[in-house]
């Protein structure tokens, strides 16, 4: 219910979303790394949260030695497909909103996974 009636809420728009529960992040860092790779191909647009800023540095430190391109943000502004923006936060599953093309999901095991492999 909302706290308001509709009548106080200035709607500029309506919009429709068609999503999906993303599961990418289910499986293992390299069907992860797999996954990114292929929606980069498919002109997505990619929003990855990592839990606390370190982590997320750590993420994008760690995309990038996998050869994907990844930016670390503090404040997402503006996202570019074909791009994979890492910040900090967290959300409970990941989401893919498929009209738009556009991946948002939470990376936070894989972070150690990739640092462990690294020091191997």
């Amino acid at each position: 219910m909302l706290p308001r009636s509709i009548q106080d809420i200035n709607v500029r728009a309506v919009v429709n979303f068609n999503t999906v529960v993303s599961n990418i992040t289910s499986v293992n860092l390299e069907y992860f790394i797999d996954e990114l790779k292929n929606r980069i191909q498919k002109n997505y647009y990619v929003l990855i949260l990592a839990g606390t800023r370190a982590k997320a540095e750590r993420l994008t430190k760690g995309l990038r030695e996998e050869g994907i391109e990844a930016e670390y943000v503090e404040e997402v502004k503006e996202i570019v497909p074909r791009k994979i923006y890492v910040t900090y936060g967290s959300i409970k599953n990941g989401i893919e909103f498929l009209n738009v093309n556009l991946l948002c999901c939470q990376k936070g095991k894989f972070i150690r996974q990739i640092r462990k492999e690294k020091t191997i």
